[in-house]
């Protein structure tokens, strides 16, 4: 918390420094801060620190802003690659009762967490070293390709295997994606998913928590039900206080947060983000992460690399820009934008 205030204090500092606030930056953060008053929900605080820092880091520019996330997130894996490391020499297990397995927490408090910011710098890493190709040095290129290799065995020595599935789940989708029909239809489609992933949320734990479904997702429907038992009409519109419990769904800590019509303007700014944003590897890392927030309270994260780049392309645009193997900058119109303004040009 300490931390996150500092940093907090900084980004306030810088705003000033410049006195350039945008309207919309104002406007979300009053949105933000009226309903932590209604539900004194700490995802709020995290989202107000969230949309604060993608405001500031977009100054930088799309390209810029990206490069910034690229690098930092580099340095912080030669952290976390030595924590890990000293996690595997000298173990710390853990005996989970509820599903009879044992587990390393690597050090860390909970083997649930060197399994999800693998996933947060693995997905991090793969999109922006994918969208900026050859600006990047060819070494730093290789020694990437190493930390992603390791960080999909990391989840599984941690014996949290949910992001190590969802890396490699990832990794099948983006070579599905590179089919071009395909990634035509995943344009128009691929913003409905919250929806649906919302909907099974609300209504799969009510008739199948204690059950086959419920052990297979690691009791997981059993604090969903949990949860929803306790809220009223007022929280479905107002959100509510976070358990006192791992409530591990992105959907329902955002619904928590902002009620449930947030996945209006959720769906709109994740639409914006993928028309804006057609480049193969932040799409992958936008359907990665949705389906992935199903199993985990990422989307709240302030602190994770995968989520500030994320929620950053829902105010970026990089359409247009491409870079070919030397790093030199190209045009690039998607194809899927060339019979867009094909049909616009004809119909008119």
């Amino acid at each position: 918390m300490l931390l996150r205030a500092t940093i907090g204090i900084i980004i306030v500092i810088y705003y000033i420094k410049n006195l350039d606030i945008e309207l919309n930056l104002i406007v979300g953060s009053v949105v933000l801060a009226v309903f932590f008053l209604f539900n004194f929900n700490q995802s709020c605080i995290n989202l107000i620190f969230t949309l604060w820092f993608i405001y500031l880091l977009r100054r930088k520019g799309a390209v810029k802003s990206i490069e910034v996330v690229y690098y930092s997130t580099l340095m912080f894996s030669l952290l976390f690659t030595a924590l890990v490391i000293k996690g595997i020499i000298h173990p710390d297990i853990v005996y989970i009762p509820e599903t009879g397995r044992y587990r390393n927490n690597m050090g860390f408090w909970s083997a649930n967490y060197p399994g999800m910011i693998a996933y947060s710098c693995f997905m991090t890493l793969f999109a922006c070293k994918g969208y900026l190709s050859g600006r990047i040095p060819s070494v730093i290129r290789w020694f990437t390709n190493i930390l992603l290799v390791f960080f999909i065995c990391v989840p599984f020595l941690a014996d949290s295997r949910t992001p190590g599935y969802a890396m490699i789940v990832s990794l099948i989708f983006y070579v599905a994606i590179s089919i071009g029909l395909f990634r035509y239809l995943v344009v128009f489609y691929l913003p409905l998913v919250p929806v649906t992933l919302l909907a099974i949320s609300l209504f799969l734990p009510w008739d199948y928590h204690g059950g086959d479904l419920d052990y297979m997702l690691s009791g997981r429907l059993s604090y969903f039900y949990d949860y929803l038992s306790s809220l009223n009409s007022y929280n479905y519109v107002f959100g509510s206080a976070l358990p006192d419990y791992a409530l591990d769904n992105s959907y329902l800590i955002l619904m928590s947060a902002l009620g449930l019509f947030f996945i209006i303007p959720f769906t709109w700014m994740l639409y914006q983000a993928i028309l804006n944003n057609p480049n193969k590897y932040f799409i992958v890392l936008v359907f990665s992460l949705i389906c992935y927030g199903f199993t985990e309270a990422i989307m709240a994260r302030a602190e994770t690399s995968v989520v500030i780049i994320f929620y950053l392309l829902m105010f970026i645009k990089t359409n247009g820009i491409e870079f070919d193997k030397t790093g030199s900058l190209r045009k690039h119109i998607d194809l899927f934008y060339r019979k867009r303004y094909f049909y616009t040009q004809m119909n008119r």
